[in-house]
Parts: C-alpha cells; sequence; structure tokens
C-alpha cells in the first residue's frame, strides 16, 4: 500500500516525497525533515486507502465520498467529508474551480453506477 499512497501523495499534494519517506510514515514513524502537515497527508491517505479497500463492496455514493473526504481532509481543512460551500483556487493558476452542486455530483455519481454496471 505504501507504493500506491505514494504516488498519490508526489502527484497531488505532497511534491517531491520520497517513497521511503512514505514507508517510514505508513509504518507509524515520522520521517525527518518533512512537515507536520506532510506527515498528517501521507497518514491520512493511508487511512483513506484502508477504508476504500475495506468498502469495495460498498455503493458509491454521496455518504462514501464524504466519507473519504473526511478521511483524506482530517486535520487539514475545514469541514472534511462536507461539500465545499466557499470558493477556491488552484495554487499557481488563475483557475477558480465553480461551487459545487449537490444535484450535479449525486448526478455523476449515478452515471459512474450506470457504468459499473454496463
Amino acid at each position: 500500500m505504501p507504493d500506491v499512497v505514494w504516488k498519490i501523495a508526489n502527484t497531488e499534494l505532497v511534491e517531491g516525497i520520497g517513497l521511503p519517506e512514505v514507508q517510514m510514515i505508513c509504518g507509524g514513524k515520522a520521517a525527518e525533515g518533512m512537515t507536520v502537515k506532510e506527515v498528517i497527508t501521507v497518514h491520512n491517505l493511508k487511512r483513506a486507502m484502508q477504508f476504500m479497500l475495506a468498502n469495495l463492496d460498498r455503493p458509491v455514493d454521496l455518504d462514501l465520498v464524504k466519507e473519504y473526504n473526511r478521511i483524506v481532509c482530517e486535520s487539514l481543512c475545514d469541514k472534511p467529508g462536507e461539500i465545499r460551500s466557499y470558493p477556491v483556487r488552484i495554487t499557481g493558476t488563475d483557475y477558480k474551480p465553480g461551487m459545487p452542486a449537490i444535484g450535479k455530483i449525486e448526478e455523476v455519481l449515478q452515471l459512474a453506477k450506470e457504468i459499473d454496471h454496463s
């Protein structure tokens, strides 16, 4: 599992982190030179992967997505596990994502279910 966590962390959240550091964190030890935020991020990603693997038979619905988000964002974001209700920016760009809409999220999840069952 550390290699999957490393790929997610290195691509999205903790640029430049090495697999040995992720392995240490996944093993319950903090890697030297890492920030608290980086350690929490990797630890949360590990927990989120464990949650997903433990719930493979569960239908993908809004509650599942919110729980995954809660685990990933715990101690890192405002209101983890809740749909964002404030504007955000993507660092390093001028792009501003639109506000999420529950109806649209549920529509996408329904489409995913239909693809999965086809």
